[in-house]
């Protein structure tokens, strides 16, 4: 997850790991035909080969955006292989830091967001992801074996079904995000479907 105050210029720069082309296309900001990260039509080529590395540059023109999905076009296949993430968008002249060390940055789905004002939050960021076609469908009787992943920020944390399946005092703390805040702390917390999902997502907090 990266993030970026209204009004200014990200640069993204990916490098190609996989051994298939790869891309990086942000929805809602604004690109130049460069940066799309998208090969549609005579446009220019969007994707780099395996080892090949290029830059990415968004506007991001306004707060109202608030978070902005990240996808790989480079393969039919590349969302569902986890290819994704998210550009979060604060209010102008924000700055933001490491929600546990307090060194600035601006990479991580869990962050503190300082604002020129004085004012501060903790934002959160989670990308639900599934790959099964049956879950969500509406036959009886529901259907509640999960095939295939069911993730949040690329991690599943499978759990017995018992009156303690959420209790981290029982069974630990599990592989998937926690969003920890202290008593009167302003949260933020922004939900995305991951590109390649089977199914709509409802987050209930």
């Amino acid at each position: 997850v990266m993030h970026a105050p209204a009004g200014e210029s990200i640069l993204a720069e990916l490098t190609n790991r996989r051994s298939i082309r790869a891309s990086l296309h942000a929805d809602e900001l604004v690109r130049s035909q460069e940066s799309a990260g998208i090969n549609i039509g005579y446009g220019p080529e969007q994707t780099a080969a395996p080892g090949e590395s290029r830059v990415y540059r968004y506007y991001a023109d306004t707060r109202d955006i608030g978070s902005a999905q990240l996808s790989d076009y480079g393969d039919v296949d590349s969302g569902r292989d986890g290819l994704y993430g998210a550009i979060v968008v604060a209010d102008k002249g924000a700055k933001f830091y490491d929600s546990r060390s307090g060194a600035p940055t601006s990479v991580g789905s869990q962050v503190d967001v300082h604002l020129p004002s004085g004012d501060a939050y903790r934002d959160f960021t989670l990308n639900l992801a599934d790959d099964d076609p049956v879950i969500g469908g509406s036959n009886m009787p529901y259907p509640s074996a999960v095939t295939g992943p069911a993730l949040v920020n690329h991690r599943s944390a499978r759990r017995p079904d018992s009156p303690t399946q959420f209790s981290s005092a029982v069974r630990g703390d599990p592989a998937t995000p926690l969003l920890r805040a202290h008593a009167g702390d302003k949260v933020r917390v922004h939900a995305l479907g991951a590109p390649g999902n089977e199914q709509v997502h409802v987050l209930s907090m």
